[in-house]
């Protein structure tokens, strides 16, 4: 307990009119002032003092720290918090002595004060709020300060005083509900998105003011409520965005935004990205203000967002996509991976060539399933996308004289699905064969494998094998290959002439390969284009054909450095 000496040495008086003969007026002020910092500050109350049997103590602490004592509780306040004591208490209040506090003050009592403490139900010996009182007693203060008739200026002090208690009312509203008063207008809030909101609507529907709506949300999650609202709107639209349904156009009606330029500057405040970015998974650049980075001759195994599933492994396609760069800043992508993944994988290359519309001097499609080819039909539906990319050439291996079986068997259209898709990219397309040679920059692409070669049983076998070379490191690339076409392989290359230092795991490192190529090609580094679950179904046996998946077990296991794009992007050096 504070030792109870009083200590008045650095306070300022607004009012000094000490009278306890008029404690039952309908109004009287008796003391008003302002408390400078005092570290010795200390004020003790006794019944056995008259003036405290009747007077009322209302404090604003405007700047440091205090504590209250009274009734064996001690009470911390500090800057922001409003104070309470009651009549007929024996409170000992007084300052931190590192941080003594500053505050406004007024003692007073009265008729009209008895009627507006049991009106308020402000019975208790004690009250601390947090709120910003200042306004409240800083405006009785200017009140008495200015007058010359404690008579006059009284009905300006009731009004006053019933503005204070009204917040004071307000404060213990929002203290008493707390979270479940937050929570029920966050619930109607979600309600009500996609209808129009007023905030001042809002709080009287839950019989409060704005000002004390403002400082529940600002208390609960740091937000006003203007700013929450529209927190929660662009969560919406980030959800109605990649549901790909409605327009951007029709998502900003929606919420009832001005018009979509409205939404966009507000979207894009919040996200740091435009809708239609945030729609396709692009991570904006800044265009060609971003300085290239310095020439080299880089791999990179795209984490597809596939890739990255952790469900328990059945079968899920995880797509697949490769990008590499030129010294030149060029690109050669080698699929891409599936429609999803067309924004994260335009990105990589944007950000990897300083360019916010990178060149793609090639575009490599291994065979037409739909986690390989999606990206690049993707990118020709979608008018903002294909703004994002320029394509060069497309190459695929489907010959014409090969497609009608292709056709009859498997029952797709491929190679009128891929000419479509060219035609709507305005690129080049080209269909290799086995023994071409293709060259962007330092890059060579040699192609070993194609479907003139062998037309197999089914899509997989028709995946294009081809090796690209530059710098000083060469990586071989299957596609989803079986054993068939690469013994087809074997047939027609040496070990010498299939060595590589990089080998892509054929279909996605499952139930693919073939050991005696994989030994041919003998790469020390190994990509594994597949889920951590599909790998560790693999790795553990629980695979369904696991006399199939031996070829890429065995690969995987004497790797000298394992890649999964499950685990994120990788990017390897080819010129070192």
């Amino acid at each position: 307990m504070k030792e109870r000496t009083n200590h008045h040495v650095m306070e300022k008086f607004i009012l000094n009119n000490i009278n306890p003969d008029r404690q039952n007026d309908l109004l009287y002020i008796e003391q008003a002032g302002i408390t400078h910092p005092d570290p010795e500050y200390c004020i003790s109350r006794t019944r056995k003092q008259r003036a405290f049997a009747y007077l009322y103590v209302l404090e604003y602490v405007v700047s440091g720290k205090g504590y209250i004592e009274c009734e064996g509780q001690t009470y911390t306040v500090q800057a922001g918090d409003f104070y309470f004591l009651n009549r007929g208490i024996e409170p000992c209040y007084y300052a931190d002595p590192d941080k003594p506090f500053e505050k406004l003050w007024i003692n007073i009592a009265g008729g009209f004060m008895n009627l507006m403490t049991a009106s308020y139900q402000l019975t208790m010996p004690v009250l601390v709020c947090h709120f910003d009182a200042d306004p409240g007693v800083g405006r009785i203060h200017d009140i008495l300060s200015r007058t010359d008739s404690l008579e006059a200026c009284q009905p300006d002090v009731m009004r006053a005083l019933i503005d204070l208690f009204e917040r004071i009312k307000e404060n213990r509203i929002a203290q008493a509900s707390g979270e479940s008063l937050f929570a029920d207008i966050c619930k109607k809030i979600e309600r009500e998105l996609c209808f129009p909101l007023n905030i001042d609507q809002l709080a009287h529907d839950f019989y409060i003011s704005r000002s004390t709506l403002y400082r529940l949300f600002m208390s609960n999650c740091g937000l006003s409520p203007k700013q929450y609202i529209l927190s929660r709107k662009i969560e919406l639209a980030k959800l109605l965005l990649t549901r790909n349904v409605q327009s951007i156009e029709e998502i900003a009606s929606i919420l009832h935004f001005a018009d979509a330029k409205h939404f966009g500057r507000v979207f894009r405040a919040q996200v740091g990205v435009s809708p239609a970015s945030y729609r396709f998974g692009l991570t904006e650049t800044g265009g060609d203000r971003v300085a290239p980075k310095p020439g080299r001759t880089l791999l990179w195994q795209y984490s597809t967002i596939a890739s990255r599933d952790t469900r328990p492994f059945t079968w899920q396609a995880v797509g697949m996509g490769y990008v590499l760069r030129t010294a030149a800043g060029r690109f050669i992508v080698v699929d891409g991976g599936h429609d999803r993944d067309a924004g994260p994988l335009i990105s990589l290359m944007q950000r990897e060539s300083g360019k916010s519309r990178p060149e793609v001097a090639l575009w490599m499609i291994t065979h037409p399933h739909g986690d390989h080819t999606g990206v690049l039909t993707r990118l020709a539906e979608e008018s903002y996308l294909k703004r994002q990319v320029r394509i060069d050439t497309v190459a695929y291996s489907l010959p014409e004289h090969f497609a009608a079986k292709v056709f009859s068997d498997h029952g797709g259209n491929y190679l009128a699905a891929l000419r479509a898709t060219a035609a709507k990219l305005g690129c080049r397309c080209i269909c290799p064969r086995t023994g071409d040679r293709l060259h962007v920059d330092e890059l060579t692409v040699e192609i070993f494998f194609t479907q003139e070669d062998y037309l197999g049983e089914e899509i997989n076998d028709l995946s294009m094998v081809f090796r690209v070379s530059g710098g000083k490191k060469s990586v071989m690339f299957c596609g989803d290959a079986y054993h068939r076409s690469l013994r087809v392989v074997m047939q027609k290359y040496t070990a010498e002439q299939l060595h590589s230092d990089i080998v892509q795991a054929a279909h996605h490192a499952l139930d693919g390969g073939d050991s005696a190529f994989y030994r041919m090609v003998g790469a020390e580094t190994v990509l594994a284009p597949m889920s951590r679950p599909a790998y560790d179904a693999m790795m553990t046996g629980q695979y369904s054909t696991a006399d199939y998946t031996r070829p890429n077990r065995e690969l995987m296991q004497g790797a000298g450095a394992l890649h999964l794009s499950a685990d994120g992007d990788v990017c390897i050096p080819l010129d070192e």
